[in-house]
């Protein structure tokens, strides 16, 4: 599956957490205290080793987070600069990248209504990186949820993905209703197809922890995650322990029934 989309957050860092990185930078942006809020939480939750990325509207009223191990950070900042303005419907910077500051920052009041700004609208989601409450689109579909217990407990070792997932073929529906399916071959090879793209190839590599990287050459859309397997049921468990809402219906179909 090409997972299009990330998490989305709309919204005190400690000065120890930001060490010496804000003495370093020079422009400065006015944000709320609520994405300030986000910022300490992105620093707290986001692996020194993965590549991460924070961007901010420039009212500093919405922010966007994301991280990956293993990707390319071009692609990360990209990824989560791109979602920022999305949500926000306005330009967005980013403010950090790979936990140091790009953009010192003031703490100012929310802009008003009246001064035309993005404001969060009501509702709330799951920030998929912090598993902290967020404000999210109404009708939109494409921000993820936590992990149950049970979906832990189903996530597949390297052994039972290799024998009920290689060889077989997940199909799908993604969010904007455009089905899905990809074989995987014992090579590591990748066959899929879709309805909106049709024919398209990519591979898959098993690492550490029980994790499945894909890469779709290419493509920006690289990404990891574990699969949780309960019944023909299939669900991704990213990285951050977050269930994957990008596609739904997932399910793994024995052999390769449409010969991709």
């Amino acid at each position: 599956m090409i997972r299009f989309a990330h998490l989305v957050t709309a919204s005190c860092a400690l000065a120890a957490l930001l060490g010496t990185a804000r003495m370093a930078v020079a422009d400065t942006i006015d944000i709320t205290k609520e994405t300030e809020g986000y910022y300490k939480e992105y620093l707290q939750q986001v692996p020194v080793t993965a590549a991460s990325a924070f961007a901010v509207s420039k009212d500093g009223a919405w922010s966007y987070w994301d991280y990956c191990d293993g990707c390319a950070l071009g692609w990360v900042a990209s990824e989560v600069k791109s979602e920022c303005e999305r949500y926000a419907k306005a330009e967005c910077t980013l403010l950090d990248t790979n936990r140091a500051l790009k953009l010192d920052y003031n703490v100012a009041d929310a802009p008003s209504d009246d001064a035309g700004a993005a404001q969060p609208p009501s509702g709330t989601s799951q920030n998929a990186a912090a598993n902290k409450p967020a404000t999210t689109i109404p009708g939109d579909t494409s921000d993820t949820a936590p992990a149950t217990a049970t979906d832990r407990q189903a996530i597949l070792t390297a052994d039972q993905f290799k024998k009920l997932i290689v060889g077989n073929t997940m199909t799908g529906v993604y969010t904007n209703g455009v089905k899905w399916e990809e074989y995987y071959d014992p090579n590591g090879e990748i066959r899929g197809f879709d309805e909106k793209q049709g024919t398209y190839f990519g591979k898959y590599q098993l690492r550490a922890g029980n994790m499945v990287c894909y890469d779709y050459p290419g493509t920006q859309y690289d990404w990891c995650a574990k699969i949780s397997l309960q019944g023909d049921s299939v669900n991704y468990v990213l990285p951050s322990g977050s269930l994957d809402a990008t596609s739904h219906d997932d399910k793994v179909v024995k052999g390769n029934p449409e010969k991709l």
